[in-house]
């Protein structure tokens, strides 16, 4: 194992097109034909000298096709109780243009609708209720290699709510990112360096980080410290096909 610090903010907005390993790789930073994949953060502590969980706070899962697209994310509560779940839907070419979020009893709790760059990437999602009422939209913008550089919120009076941005060093590495608030002061802020692996070695929210790997690469486990002590235990499940 390594430690290693982590930048703890990822692009929800993947929604590209391109091949199975390219994609996983790309936007999820996967090795081999990923089935799926579930994360749960867990409160943990140190005994016996060895990382252990103490209570488990959230976590989700997601699922692929077999071309390594997203199919189903599902929310999870501390004890892996399902919270929600968002289905993805495709178009004939094979983009994304939309999906549904639903409740644990299967209501629906919101509908999406992509609008896409020639490219297949997202422009804009616009998200309403089950009625069809506006609840939000987003707009996206991206680098020349397809990695989401910023993402605009906006209420149903068309109002600014929040936006963030990213930066990328020239590998494509994500080295700084930035929230604004709806009055566009900077909320959040977070900077970060990375080794030849892609793996942030080094960040501004601190704490450094023990992996554990699979057989194919793949982190199933992530033991985060803060001044020596254990604050944060990831447990990561992935299902291959």
């Amino acid at each position: 194992m390594r430690k290693i610090v982590l930048l703890m903010v990822l692009s929800l907005a993947v929604y590209g097109c391109g091949d199975k390993e390219s994609r996983l790789q790309k936007y999820y930073g996967l090795k081999g034909n990923v089935k799926s994949k579930t994360f749960m953060r867990c409160e943990g502590k140190e005994k016996f000298g060895e990382p252990t969980i103490q209570k488990c706070v959230a976590g989700f899962s997601l699922r692929f096709d077999k071309n390594g697209k997203e199919v189903e994310r599902t929310e999870l509560d501390g004890s892996g109780k399902v919270k929600s779940k968002f289905i993805y839907a495709y178009n004939d070419e094979g983009h994304f243009i939309g999906g549904a979020k639903y409740s644990p009893d299967g209501t629906v709790l919101e509908k999406s609708e992509a609008e896409l760059f020639p490219t297949g990437l997202v422009q804009k999602l616009t998200v309403r209720s089950e009625d069809g009422k506006l609840i939000r939209t987003e707009e996206f913008e991206y680098n020349k290699y397809g990695y989401e550089t910023a993402k605009t919120v906006r209420d149903t009076d068309n109002k600014i709510q929040s936006k963030e941005v990213r930066t990328y060093n020239e590998k494509n590495q994500e080295i700084n990112y930035k929230k604004y608030d709806k009055n566009g002061n900077l909320s959040f802020q977070v900077n970060s360096t990375h080794d030849e692996n892609g793996n942030t070695i080094e960040s501004d929210i601190g704490g450094t980080f023990e992996y554990k790997f699979d057989k194919q690469g793949n982190w199933i486990q992530k033991v985060q410290y803060h001044n020596g002590k254990i604050i944060f235990i990831y447990e990561r499940k992935i299902e291959y096909y």
